[in-house]
């Protein structure tokens, strides 16, 4: 899974040239945390959170009302004085797991996305659930079967699973594992589709296979 695929393309952003006015108006009209700070050629130089706007004003200002004359003073403010320079980025075709592991290691909720320098697009933690949610298939239905077992028996179920599919006409839409913690077992959910979903699944007891949900 490539980070370009599941990114927000088209962020809105906000020129290096503008003042924290502007910041403040963008984030209000678009409902936006975060602005990516873009030179004239879309090249990334910074970042603005609305952290870094409550730090300048000394007031969570994107949640009050908005006053003109109150609200003036911000256009003096450069954004350069208020980005963050250098954001942690990630690029383009990155994939999706990679990334997820360093938004943990990192400690931060989304990331510019680049190609060659240049800003095209934007990825935070919705996108990410959205790749999970798509993934697993689960808008198009079916029946999930989750299944315990030992890590080296993991290639065997797959072979299984796919040979029981074929002769009952099922569709096997998607496999997801994932190991348990401090244990050498795992966790493979399947998600089937077709008629005869139940006879999959008492062929997998019968196999020995022990099936936790389904």
């Amino acid at each position: 899974m490539i980070i370009l695929y599941w990114m927000s393309p088209d962020p809105i952003v906000i020129d290096r040239q503008g003042n924290l006015l502007d910041v403040v108006r963008l984030m209000r009209q678009h409902g936006v945390r975060r602005l990516p700070v873009v030179t004239d050629d879309d090249v990334l130089c910074g970042i603005i959170g609305r952290s870094d706007v409550n730090r300048h004003t000394g007031r969570r200002i994107l949640t009050e009302t908005p006053d003109p004359e109150r609200d003036a003073p911000l256009a003096e403010i450069p954004v350069a004085d208020v980005m963050t320079p250098e954001p942690l980025t990630c690029d383009a075709n990155d994939y999706v797991e990679d990334v997820c592991q360093r938004m943990i290691n990192e400690k931060v909720g989304a990331y510019p996305v680049t190609k060659r320098g240049h800003l095209v697009g934007f990825l935070s933690e919705t996108d990410l659930l959205r790749a999970l949610s798509e993934l697993s298939f689960s808008h198009e239905g079916g029946r999930r079967v989750t299944i315990r077992l030992a890590i080296e028996a993991e290639t065997e179920l797959l072979h299984h699973a796919v040979d029981i599919a074929r002769r009952l006409k099922l569709q096997i839409r998607s496999i997801l594992t994932h190991r348990i913690l401090d244990e050498s077992a795992s966790m493979m959910t399947l998600r089937v589709g077709g008629e005869r979903t139940d006879k999959f699944l008492e062929t997998l007891w019968e196999r020995g296979y022990k099936v936790v949900d389904s």
